[in-house]
């Protein structure tokens, strides 16, 4: 054989098998750039439809609030509803509780508070550590005085995306750590001189990129309050949550609304149970006699007053 013929057969044979590497990966890399494409658009119909939930239930509790204003005697009993839109983070927050553990070795609920409070969200974080934004960066800073106060500095955002990326670029060569001529460089695939995508596995052998997909499926939830007022008349007296009332007063607080709202047959068992008289004659009787032309309400109770003086002949009441 001619002189070199092995050599340069051998070379050929590497180059084939390089470029058929580097068609392989291009198809791969298609196919997770068209997936990706897809559970983005996904994202954005899941986004759309949680906050057409949101506005519904904001208009709820607004028709709800403006129901009970208009049928209630607002010198005995004030209740009022709130959606409280989006304020549900516990589920982003348990995902950075496990997963920042490595990045923030102490103070990490109170550095992960200043993170929720700095206004980070889901989509933010997952392009970050994806590496499909160069900003965003500044809403991992926190300035507080002191990491027992939640302060995040920017090594700590540097931990955060080194331990934490899915994807990374690494550059196979480049002018200054090779002898390749400047010519023959600037010919090479744009994946050799710029660097091969490249999915990191964590710790405990999982592939970054799912967990990471993950904060897709995390949305900030509404939480529904209701408030009462049992006292309005009394000075100092105010709206309080329901999860500050005692038993009675929250029976006080939802039963007119689920009274006032509906139109479907209601049955109640021993609605008088934890509530004063007062409101028993005041409210309950005065709301049953409210809507017992536009639904038909059956209540088992051992107080007369209900079945006297908020039914009718042909209600049907069960008195023991």
């Amino acid at each position: 054989m001619p002189t070199g013929a092995k050599d340069r057969e051998a070379r050929k044979k590497e180059l084939d098998e390089a470029v058929d590497a580097l068609k392989e990966y291009r198809e791969k890399i298609l196919q997770f750039d068209t997936l990706y494409s897809e559970r983005k658009a996904l994202f954005e119909e899941l986004k759309s439809a949680c906050k057409r939930r949101t506005e519904l239930r904001v208009e709820t509790a607004e028709r709800i609030t403006l129901q009970l204003c208009q049928d209630l005697d607002d010198s005995i009993l004030w209740i009022k509803a709130s959606a409280q839109p989006m304020v549900d983070k516990s589920i982003f927050e348990d995902w950075l509780d496990k997963n920042l553990s490595g990045a923030f070795w102490s103070y990490k609920k109170q550095r992960i508070d200043s993170l929720l409070q700095g206004g980070l969200i889901p989509e933010v974080l997952r392009d970050l550590l994806l590496d499909k934004r160069s900003d965003g960066l500044d809403i991992l800073v926190s300035d507080a005085e002191k990491v027992s106060d939640g302060k995040v500095s920017e090594d700590d955002v540097k931990a955060i995306l080194e331990m934490d990326a899915a994807a990374t670029y690494e550059p196979e060569v480049s002018p200054g750590n090779s002898d390749i001529d400047a010519k023959v460089y600037t010919e090479l695939p744009g994946e050799i001189r710029e660097g091969l995508r490249f999915f990191p596995i964590s710790i405990d052998k999982q592939l970054r990129l799912e967990k990471v997909l993950k904060l897709d499926e995390i949305v900030f939830n509404d939480i529904p309050i209701v408030y009462l007022d049992d006292k309005p008349q009394v000075k100092g007296s105010t709206f309080r949550p329901l999860h500050e009332l005692s038993p009675g007063q929250r029976c006080s607080a939802v039963l007119p609304i689920l009274l006032l709202n509906g139109r479907s047959p209601l049955i109640i068992d021993q609605p008088e149970d934890n509530l004063e008289n007062r409101l028993i004659r005041q409210v309950i009787v005065n709301v049953l006699g409210s809507i017992k032309l536009r639904r038909q309400v059956i209540v088992a109770t051992h107080n007369p007053n209900i079945p006297v003086l908020g039914g009718r002949a042909d209600d049907c009441f069960g008195c023991g």
